[in-house]
């Protein structure tokens, strides 16, 4: 999920960015100097690949599935659910998976854990942790609202 992109010029370090693939078409659009169009989701990373100083990506990648026939056929649905939605993100360092309308979820040091079979979601240690990655989630999900069709009138 974390792709080699580029190196930074002045470090020749490799850039680590978050790819989940919103992100392909307006950076390959923004580098042929072509017009992003209205509605796209996603961003350039046209100057994260240069190396621009001050150039930044995101930090997470963010997963919404509805509905997945993998899903309600498996042994994740052994409650029995008609319809099914899980929502995740993910850092570097820690995987959230949230199943809304639902008291439990799944919380993961990917650090210490990185197959995830430890699920800290109840663990007090990591409150504080599971609700900055609740946050940045909503945040997402607000961010990645599809903004078309473009409304000709408000309200």
């Amino acid at each position: 999920m974390f792709k080699q992109i580029g190196t930074k010029h002045e470090t020749d370090a490799a850039v680590c960015q978050p790819d989940d693939g919103k992100y392909r078409m307006p950076t390959v659009l923004d580098s042929l100097n072509v017009a992003i169009p209205s509605g796209v989701q996603g961003q350039s990373f046209r100057a994260l690949l240069r190396g621009k100083a001050g150039a930044r990506g995101k930090e997470t990648i963010w997963v919404d599935d509805r509905d997945s026939p993998e899903l309600l056929e498996t042994d994740v649905n052994d409650i029995g659910l008609k319809s099914f939605r899980v929502m995740a993100l993910r850092s570097r360092d820690f995987k959230l998976v949230y199943y809304p309308g639902q008291p439990w979820g799944e919380l993961y040091n990917l650090g210490n854990d990185p197959d995830e079979f430890e699920n800290l979601w109840g663990q007090p240690h990591y409150r504080k942790t599971r609700n900055e990655l609740q946050g940045q989630l909503l945040a997402r999900v607000v961010d990645g609202d599809d903004p078309l069709p473009v409304r000709g009138y408000m309200w």
